[in-house]
């Protein structure tokens, strides 16, 4: 009898803690909001602020923004707006060289000294502005039309001929093919239901643009030891909405050189390096097998570009942040970060570039904002290029990439004039 008393008032005492405690969490009664605080403040203590917050897209979320189609700004207002090419530079700091680059809102792309002044240029009246542009050793000119073709122009600018595809962001010219992203929508069930998937691709062409073999390379990363990275999809998401959703966003392209062989097997010549935006991650691919041999950067890259494997057999890219940006050296066997640049105001949320020149110096294009700068190893900048191309509001053209040559690199050119001459 005494038992059944006992086992009586403890489930009387467990409701009431159980009700009390709805209660406390779902309207706020005492202690819940200090015990809220306490918690807070505890986790504020012991958390390190990080000033360059990581962002997932976290599995069986709703929430599909970031895998929607980017939208890349075109041009935006700069309060600076009267500056026009170089305007800061440091003679016998900054690497010698010509400087490429083409404005987000033209059909064209210019070659300029070190002063800013045009040395060479290339046009085409083509449907769209020019996304990105890479120049060959002769004065050929590759265009990307994003998501329309590849268009081969000559020193003259006289076309070629003409890739039609989707083609997007980057391209690598090298051992006699022509490596580019491109894309395609596609239902797939497997991964969501009833939105159409981006399927990302590797397309290899001949010198001359034709079509040699494709690769898809959400179909390699989803046979891969790395799947558990694309985002697992609620299909209970916004039932109105039926825009693609782009899992990866490869932005860049490099065939390796073999520069980092020495240090890992998998940077060996031949293989490819690719960036991909919306899983936060660098990687090596070796096209021939179909296979990821190395791969980095979720959980300490947001929404990264132009990753490179640079002489020293690091990477070099740029960490585009969600408040601030930073460029990042890393040594990818102990996958350790051996020098960065960051400085108040540096942030393009899109796009963005870097390079190692020869002096040890660092190219950033800043894309969004149209400006690019050379850093030196402590950081310091030594020359500064704002786009030109700046409209009567005020409003400056990004730039995808500014690309350094050095002084006899072009051989359809005449040496480069240095400033001051």
């Amino acid at each position: 009898m005494r038992a059944r008393g006992i086992t009586a008032a403890l489930l009387l005492a467990g409701s009431i803690c159980f009700v009390w405690g709805f209660f406390t969490h779902r309207d706020n009664w005492f202690p819940g909001r200090a015990l809220r605080g306490a918690t807070a403040w505890v986790a504020a203590r012991g958390r390190p602020v990080d000033p360059f917050p990581k962002q997932f897209v976290k599995s069986r979320s709703p929430a599909f923004d970031d895998l929607a189609a980017l939208g890349y700004v075109d041009a935006s207002f700069d309060p600076d707006s009267d500056r026009r090419g170089t305007f800061h530079a440091r003679p016998g700091r900054y690497f010698e060289g010509l400087n490429l680059y083409s404005s987000r809102t033209a059909r064209s792309a210019q070659l300029v000294d070190m002063r800013g002044r045009v040395r060479h240029s290339w046009g085409s009246d083509t449907t769209d502005p020019w996304q990105a542009v890479t120049l060959l050793a002769d004065g050929r000119l590759l265009v990307i039309e994003k998501d329309r073709g590849l268009l081969a122009l000559d020193r003259a600018s006289r076309p070629l001929w003409r890739f039609d595809a989707r083609v997007h962001h980057d391209l690598d010219a090298s051992g006699g093919r022509i490596y580019i992203l491109t894309r395609r929508d596609e239902l797939r069930p497997d991964l969501h239901p009833s939105r159409p998937i981006v399927v990302d691709e590797l397309s290899i062409l001949s010198p001359d643009g034709a079509l040699i073999e494709v690769i898809s390379l959400l179909d390699v990363l989803q046979r891969s030891a790395f799947a558990y990275l694309l985002p697992s999809l609620d299909p209970v998401d916004d039932p109105d909405r039926d825009d693609p959703l782009d899992l990866l966003h490869t932005n860049h392209i490099e065939v390796l050189d073999g520069a980092g062989a020495a240090l890992h097997e998998a940077f060996a010549r031949g293989n490819l390096l690719l960036c991909a935006r919306n899983i936060n991650a660098v990687f090596v691919l070796d096209a021939e097998a179909e296979r990821v041999l190395w791969l980095w950067g979720p959980g300490s890259l947001t929404f990264p570009h132009h990753a490179q494997l640079i002489e020293n057999g690091h990477l070099l890219l740029f960490d585009n942040g969600l408040k601030a940006s930073r460029v990042l050296e890393l040594e990818p066997v102990k996958r350790r970060i051996v020098w960065s640049y960051a400085a108040e105001g540096f942030f393009s949320a899109t796009r963005g570039s870097v390079q190692r020149l020869s002096n040890g110096n660092t190219l950033i294009t800043e894309s969004d904002s149209g400006y690019a700068m050379e850093v030196d190893r402590l950081g310091e900048t030594v020359w500064e290029f704002a786009n030109p191309d700046v409209d009567a509001l005020g409003n400056r053209s990004a730039m995808w990439r500014v690309t350094r040559f050095a002084p006899g690199e072009l051989g359809f050119l005449d040496e480069v004039t240095p400033i001051g001459r």
